[in-house]
């Protein structure tokens, strides 16, 4: 008789290292420190009216629950007192980290990982079982009745068939002419998606209306309408095909009417003899990243980049972001940093970016049309005898 944290038929054992949270299961690896952990430091699922919470990667800290013992994985509530303080006779642990045993059961895209926990509370037992999805779904929990309990829920790294191969190089990897951006996903609703590979995808926003940039994650292809904030995930490679914004461009001209966005600062960057460089800078993402979108460049377009200091903002000013980092973009020509605004590229740092170190000179007013101006005014004065 298979014992009860055997794996099923036809299932791979896997193995387990903890230091990197990945699952190897025969020929497949999972890296579970990839599912981002929700703000208050754990996982909810839901039977009925009983939460219960758990971790993946670790044993969950942020509950605590008198009695259950040390490193439990998965606590149950089943007493509904308000977390994160759960007392006695109001919740159990139900599985301690890490996992007895993890096995790999199905193949393809219909794989799951079944992750099994003994050790809980009063012989309580555990499994957390991950499927392939697109997205993450809402975890769900399950009771048989006879204290053994089972957690579902399904993520897209679940699909991968291996570890990730390396993000393309963004020195020689383009699309029509733009770096691709690797570690970077475009957030928003799709316009469409489809599986395509980076070169497909890249030709597929070129020729499709109103597609401004892609993202290609496990093999699907996401085409944006918009550049708005994204978020930073090892296994996504973004392109941009259009950044055109108007009057609502990140790094456009300190000097306009208007300024600065409202999530920008106005910086005066020292570069060399002269005045120096001003910039508009939006604060750099937690993952390091910048906003896509910027004024009239050309390409290849200057590269949006983490690359200049804060020296306006004290810290814990309310912005999120990486703490005294600001965004600006990469250049290596003035023909790429807006110069019918004024923009040139700067030098003075590791790298070269787009400022505008004085405001735009005013367009002179061609003698022909002064003149032309001069005569319909003096004109109808001599005709009237003044």
């Amino acid at each position: 008789m298979l014992g009860l944290f055997a794996p099923a038929l036809g299932a791979t054992t896997c193995s387990f290292d903890a230091a990197s949270c990945t699952y190897t299961c025969g020929s497949r690896s999972f890296n579970l420190a990839n599912i981002a952990v929700p703000a208050e430091g754990y996982f909810t699922a839901n039977c009925g009216l009983t939460p219960y919470y758990f971790n993946l990667c670790a044993a969950v800290t942020k509950i605590t629950c008198d009695g259950a013992g040390p490193s439990p994985v998965c606590i149950q509530n089943y007493g509904r007192a308000q977390p994160p303080a759960l007392p006695t006779g109001s919740c159990a642990s139900v599985g301690t980290y890490p996992a007895a045993t993890s096995s790999l059961v199905g193949d393809g895209s219909n794989a799951s990982l079944v992750l099994s926990y003994q050790g809980g509370g009063g012989g309580r037992s555990s499994d957390i079982t991950l499927s392939c999805a697109p997205t993450l779904t809402p975890p769900t929990a399950t009771d048989d009745g006879n204290l053994k309990y089972s957690i579902a829920f399904s993520h897209p790294e679940i699909c991968a068939a291996a570890p990730p191969p390396p993000a393309p190089s963004p020195s020689n990897a383009t699309c029509g002419g733009r770096s691709l951006v690797p570690g970077a996903c475009l957030g928003g609703a799709d316009i469409f998606n489809g599986t395509a590979g980076v070169d497909a995808c890249c030709a597929l926003c070129t020729n499709y209306p109103n597609c401004k940039g892609f993202t290609v994650e496990y093999g699907v292809c996401h085409l944006k309408d918009s550049l708005v904030q994204q978020q930073a995930r090892p296994t996504c490679t973004t392109g941009l095909v259009n950044t055109s914004c108007g009057a609502d461009c990140h790094y456009d001209s300190p000097w306009r009417t208007g300024g600065c966005q409202p999530d920008e600062v106005q910086l005066d960057v020292p570069a060399g003899p002269g005045p120096p460089a001003r910039v508009c800078a939006a604060r750099c993402t937690d993952g390091g990243f910048c906003p896509f979108d910027a004024p009239g460049v050309a390409h290849p377009a200057a590269q949006p980049a983490c690359l200049l200091a804060d020296n306006v903002l004290e810290s814990g000013s309310g912005e999120s972001g990486v703490a005294g980092r600001r965004c600006a973009l990469k250049c290596f020509s003035d023909h790429q940093c807006n110069p019918a605004a004024g923009g040139r590229c700067s030098t003075g740092f590791a790298d070269n970016f787009c400022s505008y170190p004085t405001p735009p000179a005013p367009t002179a007013t061609p003698l022909k049309t002064l003149l032309k101006r001069l005569a319909s005014a003096i004109g109808p004065a001599i005709l009237n005898g003044r």
